[in-house]
């Protein structure tokens, strides 16, 4: 089912109404009726204004959403359109969302079924809440074509606003999304791993630049910010052809490029399995034998000195952290008491028993990169064939000491890993975390040892 809105004459009124597809489902109508006051935005030249849905009427066992009359087009209509005009309702949706963000308004997720141009100007956002409901009770097709078409699975809304961008504009310009299947773990799987074909190699004369942050956004390499992109926007509009691109759009693929087409199909459905298949089991069994090494780690505890014997309680403290660049596990483990830090510490025995098994299998290094040395480096893009893993910056802002046998440190340190990402380049999405805990101390078998951390402040590093 296709999400428009359509006229209706009800009770002598004219109405527009969506047609939400639940009829005969009381409790889908029963929450999609609770969030009907839930507000949206209006927003034009200088003024936003909340917005919102009148109510819900059931009509021919059709369950419709209305609201006062308004003509106009919904995002999904407006990618059908010629490219010149799809660019010029773009940039108003840039506009307003620019405005939102200027008066400090809560941005939200872009989809092809909430956002409305009405023919007076205004872009209308409606309430996302509602929206969402209504896709979870639609087939997964629904979903599908107007939200992950166009949102990455894993990305911060900020940086999954500049890849919802540059998906629309691919469509715009192509006349296909970059990514599509009618399978949702598969759509997802291609956001992350399928290699996109820029939009300049379907599309002869294209601005290469336009081309680029398109490509680098969708691979999730950069992140334009609204202002940015309606900057781009602007000034390609000015050079471009936009009739050149309209004529081209709607000539048929080249043999040359429905090639390309299946070569990137097919390398992508041979990742998908082995991930499916192999890297699954390496990380069941990777996870099987941590549980035995965390075992084989309590019960050999009692029968050895820890690691940290003599340590001062800030020694015990900054070992405990700087440990994980080289998945030195069993000193994090001699560090701690009643599963303090237990995420933490899984984590780098998971790494570190994957890091064993990569050595035994290649009889060299293993692709692990150790987030201190990658932070000496200079932070560099690294490839999607690594992992990075680690502490950077770790530094004891505050102690104290209660009593004679306690001790309370407050840290900062920025925690960082990477995903796979696999693009053109290459790279990894590099995923970092600023993090601060308070960390306390006491004695146990004549050793300073941590026996609790407590999170303060967590911030993901753009």
């Amino acid at each position: 089912m296709q999400v428009k809105l359509e006229k209706l004459n009800i009770n002598n009124e004219m109405l527009s109404v969506i047609n939400i597809g639940i009829a005969g489902r009381k409790h889908a109508v029963k929450t999609v009726s609770g969030l009907i006051k839930e507000k949206g935005y209006k927003v034009g030249g200088t003024g936003i204004e909340e917005w919102s849905f009148s109510g819900l009427k059931e009509i021919d066992k059709k369950i419709y959403m209305f609201c006062p009359y308004m003509e106009g087009l919904l995002l999904d209509e407006v990618l059908h359109l010629p490219v010149a005009e799809s660019l010029k309702y773009i940039q108003n949706l840039l506009d307003a969302m620019k405005l939102l963000e200027d008066r400090s308004m809560p941005l939200f997720e872009i989809s092809t079924d909430s956002v409305f141009f009405d023919n007076s100007g205004n872009v209308i956002f409606f309430p996302s809440e509602i929206l969402d409901k209504i896709r979870m009770f639609n087939p997964v097709k629904y979903r599908i074509d107007t939200y992950n078409a166009i949102n990455h699975p894993d990305l911060s809304l900020k940086l999954n606003i500049s890849f919802s961008i540059a998906a629309l504009l691919y469509r715009i310009i192509t006349g296909k999304f970059p990514f599509y299947s009618e399978d949702k773990e598969e759509i997802d799987s291609m956001i992350r791993m399928l290699k996109i074909i820029p939009p300049d190699v379907i599309i002869k004369g294209l601005s290469a630049e336009i081309s680029f942050f398109i490509t680098e956004s969708l691979n999730a390499k950069t992140a334009l910010s609204i202002s940015k992109w309606k900057e781009k926007i602007d000034k390609w509009l000015l050079k471009e052809n936009l009739e050149a691109i309209q004529e081209q759009k709607n000539v048929p693929d080249t043999e040359v490029l429905k090639g390309l087409i299946k070569k990137n199909s097919e390398t992508f459905k041979t990742k998908l399995f082995w991930l499916k298949n192999w890297k699954t089991k390496a990380i069941q069994a990777a996870s099987a034998i941590a549980v035995i090494l965390i075992i084989l780690y309590f019960v050999g505890n009692f029968f050895k000195p820890r690691l940290i014997k003599d340590f001062t309680p800030e020694k015990v403290v900054e070992s405990f952290y700087l440990a994980a660049n080289d998945l030195n596990h069993e000193l994090m483990g001699d560090c701690v008491i009643n599963n303090a830090g237990e995420t933490f510490r899984n984590a780098t025995i998971h790494l570190f028993i994957i890091s064993k098994m990569q050595t035994a299998k290649s009889f060299g290094d293993s692709n692990i990169i150790p987030a201190d040395e990658w932070a000496e480096n200079g932070r560099p893009q690294i490839s999607a064939a690594s992992v990075l893993y680690g502490v950077v910056d770790f530094k004891i802002i505050d102690s104290e000491q209660v009593g004679g046998e306690e001790w309370q440190f407050t840290v900062q340190y920025e925690k960082w890993n990477s995903q796979n990402n696999e693009d053109e380049s290459g790279g990894s999405l590099l995923i970092g975390e600023k993090i601060i805990e308070k960390v306390y101390l006491t004695v146990d078998r004549e050793d300073w040892v941590i026996y609790k951390i407590e999170l303060l402040e967590s911030s993901v590093i753009n």
